[in-house]
């Protein structure tokens, strides 16, 4: 018996030092492929384990024990990537000071961003960026006047929404920094009406 008892809390240890390692590999590798925020995926991860580590039987004790070693592993991956997201988020608020807004509105939502790049010439090849944060994919526009094709394009990426474009002919241009137009758009969940305001006129 006390052998048995002996190798079932072997095995009891080594299935959560297995479980630790691939765990924390998994985190490490979709945090840096996805950019997945760090916390959120631990916390995902932590829910797995433990249900794995209750089908093979482990106690309370193990269980808690296991649950401390993945959080003493996941922190600093935790904490590094928190420091990196309000580092860039401090270069995102300095580069884009005084390059103006832009508020777009459509399916009832309302995405208000930051304009990141302003090119707007003359000769109808202008250009438009605007971004809700560091990462596009929580809500990016993209506004080109086409001289050649006469239109100007716009494409928007959001979540829940998708990306939505629409080509507008004859070519809409910026007037003084100052853009507003309403339209539908072809996107990802049908047509829908897009309006667009911006300002990137300087210290808008």
């Amino acid at each position: 018996m006390k052998d048995g008892s002996t190798h079932t809390r072997w095995s009891a240890h080594t299935l959560a030092t297995q479980l630790l390692l691939v765990f924390v590999f998994l985190a490490l590798s979709w945090t840096s492929a996805k950019a997945q925020n760090a916390e959120e995926l631990a916390e995902q991860q932590m829910q797995i384990m433990k249900q794995y580590m209750e089908a093979s039987g482990m106690s309370e004790n193990e269980m808690a024990d296991a649950e401390a070693m993945f959080k003493d592993a996941m922190n600093p991956i935790v904490e590094k990537q928190a420091a990196e997201e309000s580092k860039a988020a401090a270069e995102f608020e300095s580069q884009t000071s005084g390059l103006g807004k832009a508020s777009v509105s459509i399916l009832g939502e309302e995405i208000e961003m930051r304009i990141t790049r302003c090119e707007t010439g003359k000769d109808g090849n202008f250009f438009v960026e605007a971004k809700k944060g560091t990462d596009r994919r929580k809500g990016h526009l993209t506004l080109r006047g086409n001289s050649h094709y006469n239109r100007t394009e716009a494409h928007l990426l959001s979540p829940g929404i998708g990306l939505y474009e629409v080509y507008i002919s004859p070519i809409a241009m910026p007037e003084d920094g100052q853009f507003s137009w309403t339209g539908m758009a072809e996107g990802d969940r049908g047509p829908a009406e897009l309006t667009i305001d911006l300002n990137c006129a300087d210290g808008s």
